[in-house]
Parts: C-alpha cells; structure tokens; sequence
C-alpha cells in the first residue's frame, strides 16, 4: 500500500474500483475484489 500511487481492482475481467492508497483500506478492497461494491471507474 505505500508503492503505489493507485490501486485498480478488477472483478469477472472488468475494473470495478479506482482507488488512491492512502484513501482506502484492505478490507474495502476485499469488498470490490469478491464482487460486493462497484464504483464508477475514470478511464
């Protein structure tokens, strides 16, 4: 969590989840990567 600059999760082949590292936690995370919230994603 302290390299990045962004994390990216993906969910069935599709980016479900932008997030800045400092802003979010494992646990939301997890959340996005077994399915259980979708956020809009900036391209």
């Amino acid at each position: 969590m302290d390299v990045p600059d962004r994390i990216l999760v993906m969910y069935e082949g599709e980016i479900v989840g932008e997030f800045n590292p400092k802003e979010t936690n494992q646990e939301e995370l997890g959340l996005y990567m077994a399915g259980a919230k979708k956020k809009e994603v900036k391209a």
